[in-house]
């Protein structure tokens, strides 16, 4: 390929995108030219890399080694293109609870720039996995892929929660969504009480959920970060604190022998700082 990139830019938008139409209309080039460039680079490793189902492109075997790869290589490529310009923002993925709550703390005694996005946890462990982002902030998630690394950051408390005056409504329960940690632990921490809830209801948003609870629509689960003012102010209250309250890790993930870039590895050992792992 004469050391030309941009097959290897495009397999990794298609990659990205889980398709040749979205990633043709992110390169703003039509499909045809975007599945030649695809083309080439196949006949140049003499191996299919991708596979086109239904449900979208998947990587082959072979696709998932270059892709990492390729993320490595364009990585190293921003950082050359940055070296003498302002510090490069490094970008990560962080589940609702620690993102909204804990995350932006920490981000105010950092010296460089920061962006991330907020997702469920098993989303943001997808992320991680497919190398979209260095590394990642989740709850608890009982079923981590063993390619990942996990180092404990901090710690929450869920407890069960109700309006500050008990309704008939308290034998509704609100919930996250499924693939929530939140969700997840809720659910093993409620055990067979679950089945005495008359309706259970899904909310995706945690902030949704407590004005649901505070509006008097039900009972939730939620963090001790989330619900520390409205229990200062007597808005929320605890049910059963003694049955009721499960306390839990907060990890930082990456893929295992992942090397990271200087500003990932600089934010990296700020979250982790103080940390005996």
């Amino acid at each position: 390929m004469d050391f030309n990139l941009y097959p290897l830019w495009v397999f990794l938008q298609v990659a990205q995108q889980g398709g040749v139409t979205r990633a043709a209309e992110q390169l703003k080039i039509s499909q045809p030219a975007a599945s030649a460039q695809l083309k080439t680079l196949e006949t140049f490793y003499g191996e299919r890399l991708l596979e086109r189902g239904p449900k979208g492109t998947r990587l082959t075997a072979q696709g998932k080694r270059l892709y990492a790869r390729a993320v490595h290589l364009f990585d190293d490529l921003r950082e050359l293109q940055n070296l003498y310009d302002q510090p490069m923002t490094v970008s990560i993925a962080a589940s609702h609870t620690p993102g909204i709550y804990w995350l932006p703390r920490k981000l105010s005694t950092f010296a460089h720039l920061c962006s991330y996005e907020v997702l469920d946890s098993s989303q943001v462990a997808e992320r991680v996995l497919e190398a979209s982002v260095p590394f990642g902030l989740i709850g608890k998630l009982e079923h981590l892929s063993g390619a990942l690394e996990k180092v404990v950051v901090a710690h929450d408390q869920l407890h069960l929660v109700g309006c500050n005056k008990p309704t008939a409504e308290e034998k509704n329960l609100i919930l996250r969504q499924t693939g929530s940690s939140t969700r997840t632990q809720a659910e093993k921490m409620l055990g067979p009480e679950l089945g005495r809830f008359e309706r259970i209801l899904e909310l995706n948003s945690t902030e949704a959920i407590k004005e649901a609870v505070l509006a008097g629509l039900g009972v939730a689960v939620l963090s001790s970060w989330s619900i520390a003012r409205e229990m200062a102010t007597g808005h929320l209250r605890l049910i059963k604190p003694q049955q009721f309250v499960f306390t839990r890790p907060i990890h930082l993930i990456r893929l295992r022998g992942r090397r990271l870039r200087e500003s990932a590895q600089a934010l990296w050992s700020h979250l982790t700082a103080g940390v005996v792992i």
